[in-house]
């Protein structure tokens, strides 16, 4: 019996909108004259715009603005403003913000106040690293363990790359999600429409399990595998939660050991996190302050503008502890 060849698959094109598909020429176009644009030249406006202190010259915003959905020259950068830390260019939306805006242009006071916490802290935890900017301050402001979670997979390779580049060899790198016990051993990670175009989105959210993310589509996800958030919590002195609205999820599985460790919690939240809100309120019951972090210093902040619209990262600190920021 002759076997038959199987039939070839073909795929219908995708049909276009007018507007979408003059959308998607504009931005070919605009790409393709900014690749046009030398790397001395970018780095020149560049170094005119931002000096390594992260002081900014208004005088040449316009050509950096211009410039800032280019390719960024070069392996690796060094960030204005930070304290030498290096990142390789591998394409995200972080390293970009970063290398054209600096520390203070990224999330304002947030990497400053990292770098303070971490240089108290002995055993410290991060769960949403992204590339893992974060991670190499923390890292680097550390005497002690460090370990930091990243669940897309490709995210979570730059992070170790990252830290390698800083000779930051001895942090803990875990490629997982942080998850209650009893979760499936794998879970669907969603990938925004919106940065599909990015390397390592920061948007990323763990699908039907995350809050305050319904205005994110996306038509993309990978599959990843999870964690026990308990084990991971437990005898930490610091940690930090950006994990794109699982923070309640993730908080309530690991609340015993929070509450026997009582570490300085920097947390992400999203608007709309209701759920988030519960477990804040919980945890000013057992004794914890919530916090603004500033450039100005830490200040008092209640749960209702916490929780409130918009996205903010906040301090939960142990009364006991209040005294040590």
């Amino acid at each position: 019996m002759t076997a038959t060849a199987p039939l070839p698959v073909v795929t219908p094109p995708v049909r276009l909108s007018p507007w979408r598909r003059a959308r998607v020429l504009t931005r070919r176009t605009l790409d393709a004259g900014l690749r046009a644009v030398p790397d001395r030249v970018v780095d020149a406006v560049h170094d005119r715009w931002i000096t390594p202190d992260g002081v900014r010259d208004a005088r040449w915003r316009l050509p950096a603005t211009a410039l800032y959905y280019r390719p960024l020259p070069g392996a690796t950068i060094t960030v204005p403003g930070g304290r030498g830390e290096r990142l390789a260019v591998v394409g995200s939306r972080t390293e970009r913000v970063l290398w054209w805006f600096g520390e203070a242009g990224y999330e304002a006071a947030e990497a400053a106040w990292w770098r303070r916490l971490c240089a108290r802290a002995g055993d410290v935890l991060e769960v949403g690293a992204n590339i893992g900017y974060y991670s190499v301050v923390g890292a680097a402001a550390t005497s002690g363990a460090y370990t930091a979670v990243e669940a897309q997979p490709d995210a979570a390779a730059i992070v170790r790359r990252n830290l390698d580049l800083n000779g930051l060899h001895d942090a803990r790198v875990v490629a997982a999600a942080a998850v209650a016990d009893g979760a499936p051993d794998h879970l669907e990670l969603a990938l925004p429409d919106q940065e599909s175009h990015q390397t390592a989105p920061t948007g990323s959210y763990l699908r039907d399990r995350a809050e305050g993310v319904d205005d994110r589509a996306a038509g993309r996800s990978v599959t990843v595998p999870t964690t026990p958030a308990s084990a991971l919590f437990t005898g930490r002195d610091l940690v930090k939660l950006d994990i794109e609205g699982s923070e309640a999820a993730v908080l309530t599985a690991a609340r015993e050991a929070v509450l026997a460790a009582r570490p300085v919690l920097l947390v992400e939240v999203l608007g709309g996190a209701r759920r988030l809100h519960a477990v804040l309120a919980d945890l000013l019951e057992h004794d914890y302050r919530l916090l603004a972090p500033t450039g100005a210093g830490a200040r008092p902040l209640s749960l209702a503008a916490a929780t409130g619209p918009g996205h903010r990262d906040v301090l939960l600190v142990p009364g006991e502890r209040v005294g040590d920021l």
